[in-house]
C-alpha cells in the first residue's frame, strides 16, 4: 500500500487535531499541549510556528 506523508504548518483550524495527537501521551506531551491549549496554534501567540506530519490525509 502507497502512503503519503507531507508535513506543513497547523493553521489555527487545526488545533483539534493537534490536541488530539498531544493527547496521545499526555506526560512527554505536557508542556506543548499547555502552551497550545493556551495560545492556541495561532503563530504569533504560541511563540512560533507548529508543524504537522501527515499521513494519508490525517494528522500524525
Amino acid at each position: 500500500m502507497l502512503t503519503t506523508t507531507t508535513t506543513r504548518v497547523l493553521e489555527p483550524g487545526e488545533l483539534d487535531a493537534a490536541l488530539a495527537v498531544l493527547d496521545r501521551d499526555p506526560v512527554a506531551n505536557a508542556f506543548v499541549a499547555a502552551r497550545v491549549q493556551t495560545a492556541g496554534l495561532h503563530p504569533w501567540r504560541l511563540g512560533g510556528e507548529m508543524w504537522g506530519w501527515y499521513a494519508d490525509g490525517r494528522l500524525e
